[in-house]
């Protein structure tokens, strides 16, 4: 298995393609080295969170983001929310190969709204809390 961290061009435009935002890579030393932030603008039609509101470098999200990165021999698609550790609706998917962790990030935003279901669920239990 090759030892790559770091996203392929073809990626990033497959992405980007389908109006997703992506993030500059993450320095060396950082715990995601080379990996990137992924959302989904509110302009850009897929799956959402109703009422979700975010902003990254000045772009609106409707949804929430995820990270993509590799240890060198899988890719991982992160999304947490969850802090210190993951929520309810939070998952980190482990890929072979970087086109399953891109395919993968497609179908959170593109694919069933299950996924993107049981993010906004977690979400109402958890401001459900605060009232």
């Amino acid at each position: 298995m090759k030892n790559i961290k770091s996203l392929n061009t073809n990626s990033v435009k497959a992405l980007r393609k389908s109006g997703l935002f992506v993030s500059e890579p993450f320095p060396a030393g950082h715990y995601w080295e080379d990996g990137v932030i992924v959302g989904k603008p509110t302009a850009t039609k897929g799956n959402f969170i109703p009422e979700f509101k975010f902003g990254y470098e000045e772009i609106d999200m409707d949804a929430p983001d995820v990270i993509l990165f590799s240890d060198g021999n899988h890719w991982y698609v992160v999304a947490q929310e969850g802090v210190p550790g993951p929520a309810e609706g939070d998952f980190t998917n482990k890929w072979n190969c970087e086109e399953e962790a891109v395919a993968d990030i497609l179908d959170y935003y593109f694919g069933s709204p299950d996924r993107m279901k049981a993010k906004e669920i977690a979400r109402k239990k958890f401001t459900e809390g605060w009232t």
